[in-house]
C-alpha cells in the first residue's frame, strides 16, 4: 500500500537507564525519496519523522553498496515518564507499485548493565491506511504524500497502549528481506 501503519507494544524494563531507537523506511523507487518516508509514534506522541539526508546516494543506481539512511533517536526521557508498556507506531508512505517497508530497533539499557533489544523482526501488526490518507500528489518531478485524510477510515487510537489490533482489521506484519539492488 501507499500508506501503511505498523504497531507493536513492548514492555519497558525496570531500572531503565537509557533507551535508543534506530528507525528507517525504504524510499520510493529509483529516486529514493526518503524525507518523510516514516513518522514514528511512542505512546501516541510523534517522536521522529524521516529519515533525513546523509552520506548515501538517494538514487539506488549510484549507490552500489545499497547504503540506507536511518535515524538514531534518544527516547530515554520519554520512557522514564511512560508506563510499563510502550506502544510503538510507525506510519509510512511509499509510491504505489513499489515494495516499501520499515525497519526499527529499540535498545533499552538498564541500571544493572543489562540490554534488551526489540526489532521489527517479529510480533508487529500492520494496516493498509491508503483509504484514510488518500492518494499522493505531485509537485512537478517530485511526488509526495498529500495526507488528504478521510476521518471515517482512521483506525482510532492505534498509537496508544491497549489498542486491540486483531479486532480492528489489522493483520500480522510480514517479515521480508530487503530486495536486491534494483
Amino acid at each position: 500500500p501507499q500508506y501503511a501503519m505498523f504497531r507493536r507494544e513492548v514492555p519497558v524494563p525496570d531500572g531503565l537507564r537509557a533507551a535508543t531507537c534506530y528507525v528507517t523506511a525504504a524510499g520510493s523507487g529509483a529516486q529514493q525519496q526518503l524525507l518523510g518516508a516514516y513518522k514514528l509514534f511512542l505512546n501516541g506522541e510523534v517522536a521522529g519523522v524521516g529519515p533525513g539526508r546523509g552520506d548515501c546516494s538517494l538514487i539506488r543506481d549510484q549507490d552500489p553498496g545499497l547504503c540506507m539512511e536511518y535515524d538514531i533517536i534518544d527516547i530515554t526521557s520519554r520512557l522514564q515518564q511512560a508506563g510499563p508498556i510502550l506502544a510503538v507506531g510507525i506510519q509510512s508512505f511509499h509510491l504505489g507499485g513499489v515494495a516499501g517497508g520499515v525497519q526499527l530497533e529499540l535498545r533499552f539499557e538498564t541500571a544493572d548493565g543489562g540490554i534488551v533489544v526489540h526489532g521489527t523482526n517479529s510480533s508487529w501488526w500492520s494496516h493498509d491506511a491508503s483509504d484514510y490518507f488518500g492518494p499522493y500528489s505531485s509537485t512537478g518531478r517530485y511526488k509526495a504524500p498529500r495526507e488528504n485524510q478521510n476521518a471515517s477510515e482512521y483506525p482510532g487510537r492505534w498509537q496508544l497502549p491497549g489498542y486491540a489490533d486483531a479486532q480492528r482489521g489489522w493483520t500480522p506484519s510480514e517479515r521480508v528481506r530487503p530486495a536486491a539492488h534494483q
